[in-house]
Formats: structure tokens, sequence, C-alpha cells
């Protein structure tokens, strides 16, 4: 099993959301990946989903600096439970401010910690925007995959052209070569954006267009709620392939995929 980051390179791209749904749709059927807020900016989902931050991150980060070899059971120092699109998925909250995310990532993230690499689960951590300094690095260099979030429309891409020339040395080797580029809702199909982003050089493989996750019942969700989320499954399939074998799955969206969850 392994671990997935999910980043953006630039605000609000949909990280988060993005963590969530390859969570809720992971392939696996008796696996759910525990989604943990890494964004050294703040975390999202205490305040989307109503929860508390308490337990979150920073109860996490202090079970792995009192565990002499920290393994997966300090992350269950931070755990809730949410429903999301008739799953349950365990979330590690962070803050709004987010000033636990470096000290925890000091401790969960540090050479030889195996917090975060449960050995019969998969983690997706939501590392936020990507700076230079950015304290989630260390996450992306461990990840069996890299998740990139970017809007299907010539801003989003341009943001993420951009940031990929900015960043060009840290996303090099073997972080690019496990990567993949998720596109949030927008104008522009898979399709489109693959030969923009070809166009200007950037030869990660694209996936989406996928559409937002919405706390559902377990009930059928209408046509429309299942079609938008077979976008979801078909991201989820495609990242856990690249994590496990390196090649992702070919995807293929059209435009009915990019709408909301009901």
């Amino acid at each position: 099993m392994g671990l997935i980051a999910v980043a953006e390179l630039a605000a609000a791209q949909g990280a988060t959301t993005t963590a969530l749904g390859l969570a809720a749709c992971w392939p696996e059927a008796e696996v759910v990946p525990v989604v943990v807020e890494c964004d050294p900016a703040g975390g999202d989902l205490a305040a989307r989903w109503d929860l508390s931050v308490r337990p979150g991150l920073a109860e996490a980060g202090g079970a792995a600096a009192a565990a002499e070899q920290p393994g997966p059971a300090a992350l269950d120092a931070g755990t809730q439970a949410i429903a999301v699109a008739g799953r349950t998925v365990e979330v590690v909250c962070a803050s709004l401010g987010g000033a636990e995310v470096a000290p925890a990532l000091a401790v969960l993230a540090a050479p030889g910690s195996k917090a975060l690499a449960a050995p019969d689960g998969w983690v997706v951590a939501d590392a936020g925007r990507l700076d230079p300094h950015a304290p989630t690095w260390a996450l992306l260099a461990a990840a069996d995959c890299t998740v990139l979030v970017a809007r299907a429309d010539l801003e989003g891409l341009a943001h993420l052209r951009a940031r990929l020339d900015a960043l060009a040395g840290s996303l090099a080797g073997p972080i690019a070569n496990r990567a993949i580029i998720a596109l949030a809702p927008g104008t522009y199909t898979v399709d489109k954006a693959t030969d923009l982003l070809r166009a200007a050089g950037v030869e990660i493989p694209v996936a989406g267009p996928v559409g937002r996750i919405r706390p559902v019942s377990p009930d059928p969700l209408g046509w429309r709620g299942k079609r938008a989320l077979g976008a979801w499954h078909r991201l989820a399939a495609a990242v856990h392939a690249k994590a496990l074998t390196g090649p992702p799955l070919a995807l293929t969206a059209g435009a009915a995929d990019t709408k909301e969850l009901s």
C-alpha cells in the first residue's frame, strides 16, 4: 500500500476536494484511504463538514512524536469519520491557520517514519499549494503518486504551466515521473487540456475533468450524480494504477462528467 500526495500550483484549484474524491472512489473495495490535511496554509475540512479540528493533525503529530518508532497508528489519534458519496472516509483535519502543519510534518514525514505508510492501507495527503520552501516537499518525495490539481480552463492551465516552470528543479525526476495532472471542472475537455500542455512542453499525464464531492447518502444519486461519480472513479483508478505500476490508465471524459454530484 502507499501514499498519495495531492497538491495544487495555484490557490483554490481543488486539492482538498480531489483528496476526498480519491478516497471515496478508491478502487479497492475493502480499503478506504485516510485523508490527511497537510496544507501549510491551513485546513478546510473542519469548516466545510462542520467538524472539530480536535482531534486532528496536532494529535497525530503528537502521537508520532511520542512513539519510539512512529507508525500508522499515530494517525488514529487524529482521525474523524465523514460520509462522502456513500462511503465512510476517515480524515485528519488541520486548523484554519495551519500552525500545527509544519511541526506535525516534521515528525510524520521524517526520514524513517512510517506514520504515513500504512502496510495494509493508503493515505491521501492534501499538500495544498506548492511553494519553493513549503514543508510538504517531503510528502511528494515519498509519495507513490503525486496528483497536481488544475482547473480545466485557460487561466487554470496558464497558472499550472507557469508554476511548473518556476518549480522545475523541485518537481524534476522521481516526483514528475510519478505525477498525474487532475483537472477540476472548467471549459476544456481532457483532450484539449492535454494538447495545450503538450504544446507547452508538459508531458505529465492528464486526467479528468471531475466534479465536486458532497456528503450524500448510500441511496442512488440519480443519473447525473452517478455519471459525475464515474469521473471520480476513473481518476481514482488512474492514480491507483500510477502508484502501483507507474503508467496511468487511459482516461476519457465527456462534458457530462464535469457536472456536480447531486
